[in-house]
């Protein structure tokens, strides 16, 4: 049995909970969400937004805006484009939106989406909601609960190869994914966008 897949391993418990409450932080001047409006276009949508949403932000890449939103005893994530222009078609709040939709009946991995919003009036862009996932991002320094297993550099990459190999069984032609995109001339689309940018 895979050790990652046996409930007695620590490992992904360990992942989970490594860094559970210091992920967030303050949002970033200039980069605020107005609450009022957001919980007005929440009502109805999330369940006890009328006792108020506490937001706070994932300080961590530079592209998309993300935060933390608190709501009566609840986490959401929400996702927004960044501030400024950006080149056309990247950045697509909606398009994430509903790749997630269907890709997270078919790879639990992938998080629950619940409202999008394709109005910018309310917070100045497109933004969508979805549920909060806690885990670890190691980027330069690894966790003291992670660091602390044996072998974990390849505990860490037998993980993140089982997650893709689960992601890439998912047969697209048979589960309606196709509808996400059109696969034929993808590599040379992407080459000759990046080429021409």
């Amino acid at each position: 049995m895979n050790r990652l897949r046996d409930p007695t391993h620590n490992f992904v418990s360990c992942m989970k909970g490594s860094l559970l409450n210091r992920d967030t932080a303050p949002v970033r001047p200039g980069e605020e969400l107005n609450a009022a409006v957001l919980a007005e276009w929440l009502r109805g949508k999330v369940d006890g937004v009328e006792r108020g949403i506490v937001i706070e932000q994932f300080p961590s890449g530079h592209s998309n805006l993300t935060y933390l939103l608190r709501v009566d005893g609840r986490e959401y994530v929400l996702r927004r484009g960044p501030l400024g222009p950006v080149a056309p078609k990247a950045h697509d709040m909606a398009r994430e939106f509903r790749v997630l939709q269907m890709v997270h009946p078919l790879f639990r991995e992938a998080p629950a989406v619940f409202h999008l919003c394709e109005d910018p009036a309310p917070l100045g862009a497109v933004f969508f909601l979805m549920e909060r996932r806690h885990g670890t991002i190691m980027r330069d320094d690894v966790p003291v609960e992670v660091a602390a297993l044996q072998n974990y550099p390849q505990l860490v990459s037998e993980a993140f190869i089982d997650c893709l190999v689960r992601l890439h069984a998912i047969d697209v032609s048979t589960t309606g994914l196709m509808a996400l995109g059109k696969p034929e001339g993808f590599l040379e689309r992407q080459v000759t966008g990046w080429a021409d940018r």
